[in-house]
């Protein structure tokens, strides 16, 4: 049986074991499809939204984009946390 490190090791992903508050809230924030408008993706991103021709290449290359940009979101509301939790110390 492997721990968590050697699996971390293994992937070059962090384990569970490596994971700490704010990976926590960024996970359990939950966004919904009208949280993140074009507009506010652009600001967090600092580019464009790609847009597509339809090939696969094109549409991947989109919703990576997309999922970029709702991490880098989630993770704003995680440290907006971590800075709540400083305040009310």
């Amino acid at each position: 049986m492997t721990t968590t490190t050697q699996n971390s090791e293994k992937t070059g992903r962090p384990a569970m074991a490596d994971l700490d508050l704010r990976d926590y809230f960024a996970a359990k924030h939950v966004v919904n499809d009208q949280e993140i408008t074009p507009s506010l993706a652009k600001a967090i991103m600092g580019s464009v939204i790609p847009t597509s021709d339809g090939s696969p290449e094109q549409i991947i290359a989109m919703y990576k984009w997309w999922a970029e940009a709702e991490s880098r979101y989630k993770f704003m509301h995680a440290d907006a946390m971590l800075r709540a939790r400083e305040v009310q110390s």
